[in-house]
């Protein structure tokens, strides 16, 4: 199930590495978390697991780290996680956008996201 979204939209960079994730200032994209990854966990400023359950959600919740679990995600080997990302039409309303396809797009380690755990919602920023 859904149950991994806690905490206010956040963005920054990514990393699959639990020592980057130690440094601080990035989200950390992993298949679950452990009690192992704790330190990471309070240290990152988001969790975006797979696998996550209650577990994770019981640790990202400890931690007060935003956190989301995105089931539908694949993972490969060469470039972490495969999201099915909307694409938008251009809307000169400025209203409510609907989402016209979906494109799959790898995170690479480094990549900028937003993700606004209320939602469910994983975001590559625009350019400004």
């Amino acid at each position: 199930g859904r149950t991994l979204h806690s905490g206010s939209p956040v963005s920054a960079r990514v990393t699959y590495d639990k020592a980057k994730a130690l440094l601080g200032d990035r989200i950390f994209i992993t298949p679950y978390v452990s009690a192992a990854d704790a330190k990471a966990l309070a240290r990152a400023k988001g969790v975006i697991t797979t696998l996550g359950g209650a577990q994770s959600a019981a640790l990202a919740a400890a931690a007060r780290v935003p956190a989301i679990d995105l089931p539908q995600a694949q993972w490969t080997e060469t470039s972490g996680i495969v999201l099915s990302l909307p694409v938008f039409a251009s809307s000169r309303s400025g209203g409510f956008q609907e989402a016209v396809s979906w494109k799959r797009t790898p995170i690479r380690e480094g990549t900028a996201l937003r993700m606004d755990p209320a939602s469910g919602a994983v975001e590559l920023p625009g350019p400004d």
